[in-house]
């Protein structure tokens, strides 16, 4: 059997039910082409350090970032996300506080790493877009994308979460991140529903986002 190409860092600090339901399905889908680095209660930025340095280290062709508050991941999504062949690439994810603003968003003003820049949110159904953040929630690196960047790959600090970080490095080092807006897993619960009625909000409308 050849090598699973895809390494899953999976960071976990509970064990919800709705989670581990989610993350089952998708292992069954996927075990084949997929192995498991599992940390447990540790800092977020250390653990996808650690999730990273070993796809590196253990020549994987992927890392795959997955959080322990993923409550839905349609059926083919790896696979999906891994046919559009981007260096950085995840699905359509909201925040899963109020108002749910899409974390894959475009900069319109300063550094990302900046307190005070100025964002707008993708919206969905507008195929492959690509963007200037991107959250860690279900997300797909290419471990040829992480040896272009310098050093360390995550961190968390007064530059702002490990998203933002990793995202304005890729942006300082040339590293293209892209979200399929066509593509929503759920968040804490949160996304299906906020999806299609942003969705049916933009058809009502006639608008098309950019």
């Amino acid at each position: 059997m050849s090598k699973p190409s895809v390494l899953v860092n999976l960071y976990a600090t509970i064990l919800d039910p709705r989670f581990f339901m989610t993350f089952l399905n998708f292992y069954r889908e996927n075990q084949n082409n997929i192995e498991l680095c599992f940390q447990w209660r540790i800092m977020i930025h250390d653990a996808q350090r650690k999730g990273a340095d070993a796809a590196v280290e253990h020549e994987y062709e992927y890392l795959l970032n997955l959080e322990d508050d993923t409550t839905m991941i349609p059926e083919g999504t790896l696979q999906r996300l891994i046919d559009h062949d981007k260096d950085v690439v995840a699905p359509w994810v909201v925040s899963r506080h109020p108002p749910h603003e899409p974390t894959a968003r475009k900069l319109v003003e300063g550094r990302l790493t900046t307190p005070g820049s100025l964002s707008c949110g993708l919206r969905p159904g507008n195929g492959v877009m690509e963007c200037d953040l991107i959250g860690m929630q279900f997300t797909l690196i290419k471990t040829s994308a992480l040896k272009k960047l310098s050093k360390p790959w995550f961190f968390y600090g007064e530059c702002g979460c490990t998203d933002q970080y990793f995202s304005q490095k890729c942006i300082d080092e040339g590293v293209k991140k892209y979200c399929d807006t066509d593509l929503c897993i759920e968040h804490d619960g949160v996304g299906v529903q906020h999806y299609n009625a942003m969705k049916q909000m933009q058809k009502t409308d006639g608008v098309r986002w950019n």
